[in-house]
């Protein structure tokens, strides 16, 4: 259960009177401060200039005729995420128990970058290479909706639903470290990432990541009002969604 001070949060998120859709806005600019400056005694590291991706992924496939190849990705960075700007509108009205927002969020440019552990097999050739990466997301943009159960004073509230489509006018990937096989692979993954993201591949799966975040991390534990507390005690200049 809520304390009685997390309950007035709820009702006066940042501004007197707030819908929920200004609730909403100004959650996301406290949050878009947050991960830039970072929030230590939340456990939030700073993104400015990057943040560290802590979880690895591989890729496997082929490259041309009678090449595979397949690539570990680790030590990773992703710049650029807190420099959103966000465009949203709500579909609830402020009485309804649950709060519903379409929303469009854009970055103009963002970029992963790290390194790779890579076997090709070639034939009757077997190569282990290493080499570094960098993936540019240029103009990309979440169209999507979320819909929430409102926190009362007896419950945590419920994120039910998170939607995204991710959109991406061009992923460019550099590689190095492989030799002749550097722009290959290059190409691959970029055409791979860019036809998964504009064909929704992506997006679905993210939506669902994001929605289990916030229910395990923020939602229900109520560390989104923790975060709103921070930003209350500690007022940005201006404030800007």
């Amino acid at each position: 259960m809520f304390s009685l001070k997390v309950v007035a949060l709820l009702a006066l998120a940042f501004v007197v009177s707030a819908t929920d859709l200004e609730d909403g806005l100004a959650i996301m600019a406290c949050a878009r401060r947050a991960i830039n400056g970072g929030v230590p005694e939340l456990n939030i590291p700073s993104h400015d200039p990057f943040v560290v991706i802590k979880h690895n992924f591989t890729w496997q496939g082929d490259l041309y005729i009678l090449t595979n190849a397949k690539v570990s990705f680790h030590d990773m960075t992703w710049a650029g995420l807190g420099t959103w700007e966000l465009k949203a509108s709500q579909t609830s009205k402020d009485t309804d128990k649950n709060a519903v927002f379409d929303f469009e969020m854009g970055w103009n440019y963002m970029e992963m970058a790290g390194k790779f552990d890579a076997e090709e097999n070639a034939a009757i050739i077997h190569q282990e290479q290493h080499g570094n990466f960098s993936m540019v997301f240029k103009e990309s943009a979440w169209k999507g909706s979320i819909d929430v159960t409102k926190p009362t004073e007896h419950s945590n509230g419920t994120v039910n639903r998170v939607r995204i489509d991710w959109d991406v006018e061009d992923v460019p990937v550099t590689v190095n470290g492989l030799g002749f096989i550097d722009r290959p692979l290059a190409a691959t993954v970029s055409n791979t990432f860019k036809t998964a993201l504009n064909n929704r591949l992506i997006g679905n799966a993210i939506g669902d990541f994001i929605k289990m975040r916030l229910e395990t991390i923020w939602w229900n534990t109520g560390k989104v009002w923790d975060l709103v507390q921070w930003c209350k005690d500690h007022p940005a200049d201006s404030t800007d969604y």
